[in-house]
């Protein structure tokens, strides 16, 4: 493939080995990036959970289990260790019958109780939990000086307290692309609700891409009367966040590699742009990119057909009303 040729010869000029991927809250593996990125990067994983922990070194997570296929890596580091603001010990709320649900010392607010989800009330599934102490560490310490290319962060909450341990590298700009969860709202005390988020971001000088919506709603009572006709409330989703390069001096080199991590992640066209803006590449050599990038995959196509399946049943049914 042409991306190989171009990253390994970008690896050699700046004398790198990998990419680099930071997953916070690691679970069921990493997903969001496509494989011929993935394959010239390195994953470190976190995931506080022992057990999930160790199924990510496996590689037999719950998802895998399913049949569902994630991107490999050339190498991946996986520890069972709590990221957040600082260094040292946190009570690590596990919980027993729903492990994604599990954070760092849960904390509703009143409004949980009115939360529910396919009928069941989120507070009761959390109550159903122990309390282990568990090692922490903070992005700043622990990555000291090394660019993140791409940083996953999905703590139940707790995303803004991990942010809070990565100023430093937000500050020198050392993390190039951001997703983050939020909550619509302070469902715990110590929630990261999105205008939160998107403040603190905003500071050090990120600009937010995308917003991806949680499928799953939430609805106040486990009632079900309405429910084939029903919009539920917004629990949450993903905010995806990059140095703004209008907003900030970027070297070619950050350039370069925002621009392969935003092709990795689906973002083409604002990517290829920063590509030939870093000045790296040839004109044959940006031509030769340009026509990998034009091409789709047989399954992005049928995928993207799926999708597109209800508007245009919708559109349809406008024309003959």
């Amino acid at each position: 493939m042409v991306t190989d040729k171009i990253i390994n010869d970008f690896f050699t000029h700046s004398n790198l080995e990998n990419f680099l991927v930071v997953d916070v809250g690691a679970r069921n593996g990493f997903s969001w990036l496509e494989n011929w990125y993935t394959k010239k990067s390195k994953i470190v994983g976190f995931e506080p959970n022992k057990l999930e922990c160790e199924k990510l070194k496996k590689h037999i997570t719950d998802a895998s289990k399913q049949g569902i296929k994630f991107p490999k890596f050339k190498t991946y580091e996986y520890y069972d260790k709590i990221v957040w603001d600082k260094k040292g010990k946190l009570k690590f709320c596990e919980i027993l019958n729903s492990p994604a649900r599990s954070g760092v010392d849960l904390k509703p607010t009143k409004l949980l109780k009115k939360v529910f989800v396919d009928g069941e009330n989120i507070e009761t599934r959390i109550n159903k939990h122990k309390v282990i102490i568990k090692q922490s560490i903070c992005i700043d310490d622990f990555f000291n000086k090394k660019i993140i290319d791409y940083l996953k962060i999905d703590v139940e909450g707790g995303e803004i307290f991990v942010l809070h341990g990565s100023k430093k590298k937000l500050k020198n700009k050392e993390i190039l692309f951001i997703k983050t969860e939020f909550m619509s709202n302070n469902f715990y005390k110590n929630s990261s609700n999105i205008t939160n988020l998107i403040q603190f971001m905003k500071k050090f000088g990120y600009r937010l891409i995308d917003i991806d919506l949680n499928p799953y709603g939430y609805h106040r009572s486990s009632e079900k009367t309405l429910v084939n006709q029903n919009k539920d409330f917004l629990l949450g989703g993903d905010l995806n966040f990059i140095i703004d390069p209008d907003e900030n001096f970027l070297s070619n080199e950050i350039k370069f590699r925002l621009g392969f991590v935003l092709v990795g992640a689906g973002f083409k066209q604002c990517g290829f742009e920063l590509i030939k803006e870093s000045s790296f590449l040839n004109d044959p050599e940006i031509s030769s990119l340009k026509n990998q990038l034009l091409k789709v995959s047989v399954t992005r196509s049928l995928v993207k057909f799926y999708h597109s399946i209800p508007s245009r049943i919708f559109n349809f049914l406008n024309k003959i009303r």
